[in-house]
Order: structure tokens, then C-alpha cells, then sequence
């Protein structure tokens, strides 16, 4: 006789959720996105954020700039630019790191 089980494993992750994908900013102001966090598969571990791939003039930052354990909740990334800020498409890179695990998620900035 066979018998025959359904077996669901849950790796530990994170997930990273944006309120936009797209931004578009001219010189000299500023944008927010909102982030949510959740935690899967049993993770549990306070969450960095961080962004890469900033053109020059334009500046992030995150209020909070990390969550506490068990990880889940949300932060805003603040994107600001100068009013010399170099002008032209860029793509940014946005991390969730919680202990080993790291989550990124791709953002389109444009500034004029």
C-alpha cells in the first residue's frame, strides 16, 4: 500500500512590499515610498534598510531606518534631490537584510 503526504515547507524569508515602483522627481524636492515588511517561514530578526544606485545630488533616507524584531512593520524611504542633482533615469536598489536573509526590490528614478 502507498501512502501519500502533502508536505509544505516554509523557508524562512522576507518579504519587502513598495507602495510605488516608479518615482519621478525634479530637482530640488523630494518623494516618499512606503515599505512594509513581513516575516515567512519563521523568521524572526530585526530588519536593515539600505538603497544603492543613488545618483549624484539625490539623497535616501528611512524613517525607521530599521525595524526591531520580530521584523515586520514598515518604513518610508524619503528620497530628496539638490537642485544640481544629475538629471536622467537610474534604478535603485532597495535591501531588507534580517541576519542572513536579505530581500531587494528594484525602484525607477527619474529626475528632471
Amino acid at each position: 500500500m502507498t501512502k501519500t503526504a502533502t508536505l509544505t515547507l516554509l523557508v524562512p524569508a522576507v518579504t519587502l512590499s513598495p507602495g510605488v515602483t516608479t518615482l519621478l522627481l525634479t530637482r530640488g524636492s523630494s518623494a516618499t515610498v512606503n515599505l512594509t515588511t513581513a516575516m515567512l517561514g519563521g523568521l524572526s530578526s530585526a530588519v536593515a534598510f539600505t538603497v544603492q544606485g543613488l545618483p549624484s545630488g539625490v539623497t535616501a533616507t528611512f524613517t525607521p531606518s530599521s525595524l526591531p524584531a520580530p521584523g515586520t512593520g514598515s518604513t518610508v524611504l524619503k528620497l530628496s534631490t539638490t537642485s544640481s542633482a544629475a538629471t536622467g533615469p537610474a534604478t535603485l536598489t532597495v535591501k531588507a537584510t534580517a541576519g542572513s536573509v536579505v530581500r531587494t526590490l528594484g525602484l525607477s528614478l527619474s529626475v528632471r
